[in-house]
């Protein structure tokens, strides 16, 4: 039978990616964005279950090995969500869930 991927395109390879962290997960609105190894500019977007982009926001350089970003949520409803980072060159992908 044929397999159909719907949803919003996660790629699990990149899931698994370690780089990224992203908590409180459940989450009441404020997310910490720990990164290392990515290179700048890089792009923040937060993805409904419908694929829709709810939330972006630049990311830019940190002097340090293991850069640190808070970032306040607008009001979302309660679900689940996907945080997507990319650049140019790469992209990763998180589940959030939001209370």
């Amino acid at each position: 039978a044929d397999s159909t991927y719907c949803g919003v395109g996660v790629n699990e390879n990149l899931v698994n990616n370690p780089e990224i962290i992203l908590y409180p997960n459940p989450s009441d609105g404020g997310v910490t964005v720990e990164y290392d190894n990515i290179q700048f500019p890089a792009t923040f977007n937060v993805i409904n279950s419908l694929g829709e982009i709810v939330y972006s926001k630049s990311l830019n350089k940190i002097e340090s090995s293991n850069s640190v970003n808070q970032i306040i949520l607008p009001s979302l409803p309660a679900g689940l969500y996907y945080v997507n980072i990319k650049n140019g060159v790469k992209e990763v992908v998180r589940k959030l869930i939001i209370q």
